[in-house]
């Protein structure tokens, strides 16, 4: 993992931690991801916009169909005065003063990774930055679905802690063919499948007349929209592994059509 991480990159994990970020109130986060797309446009070849709902949305290269990763903006934490970020062998958490404010985890592990492999990476792929998640995924229910329509399958790097890969929300979120496709990638990382709550790749999802594959998966934050909460950053570059790895397996081919959706299942 460590060969993921230079000193660049922990400066830019800092910065995007060092930013307060609240629904409704996340002009800061979105102006910082703006810039660095900016400054990365020309190097890494990718183009970018910003919906009029606030959703950054970014394509990499090309291809015939792409993996589209996804993270949020906004947090749940209130924006607070003397905000500072700690480090303890790893650990990061936020206090202001003498009293523990949530860091944000949620989602700015998700911002970091995908910047990240945005920066460092070859293979194309697509990724969106949405505004308030938090508030019942206000920047999904509105995104323009046109965006979608060469996306092979959905990747949502906004779950707490450091195994959970979720496929299951009320119904499978899968299709067999994408399961056979992720499983030994997910085994090599230990993550599990298991069952997870509303999100926005799963409102992209739910809002396509012809479903694709959908997964959220762990990206190191724990105690999510709590004061105490906090990011392992060894879990963090676990997540950044397992996403940058789904990627680069990918064909940039094949779309995981959800076929139990489209059938009623």
């Amino acid at each position: 993992m460590d060969k993921l991480i230079n000193n660049h990159d922990l400066e830019l994990l800092k910065a995007i931690l060092n930013i307060q970020s609240k629904t409704y109130n996340h002009s800061e986060m979105s102006c910082f991801v703006e810039n660095k797309l900016k400054r990365d446009a020309s190097a890494v070849q990718l183009s970018f916009t910003i919906d009029n709902h606030g959703n950054i949305i970014v394509t990499k290269g090309e291809a015939e169909a792409y993996a589209c990763l996804c993270c949020h903006l906004d947090t749940v934490h209130e924006i607070v005065e003397d905000y500072e970020i700690k480090e303890d062998n790893g650990k990061f958490y936020a206090m202001s003063g003498d009293v523990a404010t949530g860091i944000g985890g949620d989602d700015k592990c998700g911002i970091y990774s995908i910047l990240h492999l945005l920066s460092n990476n070859d293979k194309p792929f697509k990724a969106v930055f949405f505004s308030d998640e938090e508030i019942g995924q206000q920047g999904s229910s509105k995104i323009d679905l046109s965006f979608f329509n060469d996306v092979g399958f959905l990747v949502g790097i906004d779950r707490r802690e450091n195994s959970d890969l979720i496929t299951f929300r009320y119904k499978t979120t899968i299709s067999e063919d994408f399961r056979n496709f992720i499983r030994p990638i997910s085994d090599k990382y230990a993550y599990k499948e298991t069952e997870g709550f509303a999100t926005d790749v799963f409102t992209i999802q739910n809002r396509l007349s012809n479903p694709i594959s959908a997964i959220n998966i762990s990206c190191g934050y724990y105690n999510f929209h709590k004061q105490n909460e906090f990011i392992i950053l060894s879990d963090l570059l676990k997540c950044i592994d397992f996403a940058t790895e789904i990627v680069n397996e990918y064909d940039n081919k094949k779309i995981f059509y959800l076929k139990e959706c489209i059938n009623g299942v």
